[in-house]
């Protein structure tokens, strides 16, 4: 007798995967691109554990709105367990997030030059659903990367993530 789901499980393994690229440019008071980094991000498992979820509940409503970036000073390794940076510093809504092509999502943020200068950053992070707010270490962590950057109160940070699904 074959195991139907076994079979099943090796047919659809794989087929879908997410990633996620950042790419980060710090701006000087003129709008001048002083640095540009593009890096992978580490995919967190509370989303992997929440997009799953949906194959055993698919009826339920689940809002997994992409909300707020966050910035820290912490240097921990990353690891995909974590659920919220380590230290947060700062955090902003997300100003624009996009469905604009299947299986992409583009989010966008612009952190001013009088933001989050008080600080080096070493990690930021990126948090969805309804538990998502302006306090930190609210809401559910899609992903963290490590940054190094001692931003000046003249320097904002243009960050896009782009989010996809293949």
């Amino acid at each position: 007798m074959v195991n139907v789901n076994k079979k099943l499980r090796r047919n659809f393994s794989g087929i879908v995967e997410h990633s996620a690229t950042i790419h980060i440019a710090v701006v000087n008071d003129r709008g001048d691109t002083l640095s540009f980094m593009k890096m992978q991000n580490m995919i967190m498992n509370t989303i992997k554990d929440d997009m799953s979820s949906l194959l055993a509940n698919p009826s339920g409503t689940v809002d997994y709105q992409l909300r707020y970036i966050a910035l820290g000073n912490g240097t921990t390794a990353l690891a995909p367990s974590q659920t919220q940076l380590v230290t947060e510093q700062f955090r902003k809504a997300l100003q624009s997030v996009s469905h604009d092509t299947v299986g992409i999502v583009t989010s966008y943020v612009y952190i001013k030059a009088n933001e989050a200068y008080t600080f080096t950053t070493k990690e930021i992070g990126w948090f969805y659903g309804p538990t998502a707010n302006n306090s930190p270490n609210t809401g559910r962590m899609i992903g963290r990367v490590l940054y190094d950057r001692a931003k000046t109160s003249h320097e904002g940070l243009q960050i896009t993530r782009i989010d996809t699904y293949v």
